[in-house]
C-alpha cells in the first residue's frame, strides 16, 4: 500500500513542478528581451516551452542560445556569464554597463568608451 502512495506523492509532485514553471515562464513571457536579458534566461528557450527549462543562455541545451535573433558562440556566451557575475563597480571599471554586456562582447566597447578609459 505505501509504495502506490509514494508513487501518487511523486507523481503529484511533478505535476505541481511543472505547474510552477509554467506559472514562472507566463510572467516571464510579459519582460522584454532587456529584462530576461538581465537575468540570464534566453528569450529563444523560454519560448519553446517548460520543456526547455531552465531557460538559461548557460545551458546545454541552449542550441542555438539566442540574444534577440543572432546566434552567439560558446565563447562568447562563457565571456557573457563571466561578466554578468562581476559587480557593478567592477563593469563600471572597464565602461560596460550591465543592460550592454552583450553588445560589448560581440561588439566591443565603443571608442567613446575607450576613450574615457584611456584619459
Amino acid at each position: 500500500m505505501f509504495p502506490s502512495f509514494k508513487n501518487l506523492f511523486a507523481r503529484y509532485d511533478r505535476y505541481m513542478t511543472m505547474k510552477g514553471r509554467e506559472e514562472a515562464r507566463l510572467v516571464l513571457l510579459n519582460k522584454s528581451p532587456r529584462e530576461l536579458e538581465d537575468i540570464g534566461i534566453s528569450p529563444y528557450l523560454l519560448k519553446k516551452g517548460v520543456a526547455a527549462w531552465p531557460w538559461s543562455e548557460s545551458s546545454d541545451n541552449a542550441q542555438p542560445t539566442s540574444v534577440g535573433s543572432i546566434s552567439i558562440s560558446k565563447e562568447q556566451r562563457r565571456a557573457i556569464k563571466e561578466l554578468r557575475n562581476m559587480s557593478n563597480a567592477e563593469l563600471n571599471d572597464m565602461g560596460i554597463s550591465r543592460g550592454s554586456i552583450v553588445d560589448a562582447v560581440k561588439n566591443g566597447r565603443s571608442v567613446d568608451q575607450r576613450s574615457q578609459r584611456a584619459a
